[in-house]
């Protein structure tokens, strides 16, 4: 069984037992990492819309921006309300965030305690039935470690800085990072992001690979 599938499944079974739950939302990401034995390591830092600019914006974390395994992104929610079956026909969700984003690139970059900034210059794509900054159907755009590179696990973040060029009205954002690729998909792990510092989703989700950049 998938892990997408089992924590769906686990996600359809709490919101049927009595338990006082209001349904599967991201409030029990840690509830579920106990059941299926993953960590997940989930921060939101933007709850509300705010602008872009070209003029980086700081977001500090309200608690550390930790890094649990080779999956490790600052999401941009870009939307809510956008069904990932549009009536019988499946939406594409690059084509979806291709709209969204007007046109706008975003630099992403991680900084540590002590001020360093660590890029994220990969993109992904994500869409959530049930959102973390968005009630529902939230899509966002994710970015990750140069491809073949990771964030160290163990390492800790500040805050993320994000700048848009145009600028890019956004619903909010939030980190994640997980081991769930490292326990369901094991491969040879990529090699840490250059100078990284040293030193988890209670939804149905579906993403698209992140796209690798010079």
């Amino acid at each position: 069984m998938s892990h997408t599938l089992q924590r769906f499944l686990t996600c359809a079974l709490l919101t049927v037992v009595p338990l006082a739950v209001a349904g599967c939302n991201a409030d029990l990401d840690k509830l579920l990492d106990r059941l299926s034995g993953l960590k997940t390591e989930t921060v939101v830092f933007a709850k509300a819309p705010v602008s872009l600019t070209p003029v980086p914006k700081r977001f500090a974390a309200p608690e550390p921006f930790s890094v649990v395994g080779s999956s490790a992104s600052a999401c941009i929610v870009l939307a809510g309300n956008v069904p990932l079956n549009n009536g019988q026909v499946s939406i594409d969700i690059d084509s979806v965030i291709g709209k969204l984003m007007q046109g706008a690139k975003l630099d992403v970059n991680m900084v540590s305690e002590d001020g360093k900034k660590y890029p994220l210059t990969s993109q992904g794509n994500a869409w959530a039935m049930m959102g973390r900054v968005v009630d529902r159907d939230e899509i966002a755009a994710c970015y990750s470690a140069k491809c073949g590179e990771t964030l160290a696990v163990g390492s800790k973040y500040v805050a993320v800085e994000i700048a848009a060029t145009p600028a890019l009205e956004i619903k909010g954002g939030y980190w994640m990072s997980s081991d769930a690729f490292d326990k369901y998909q094991p491969r040879s792990a990529p090699a840490p992001a250059k100078d990284a510092a040293p030193e988890k989703s209670a939804q149905a989700t579906a993403t698209s690979p992140a796209k690798c950049s010079s």
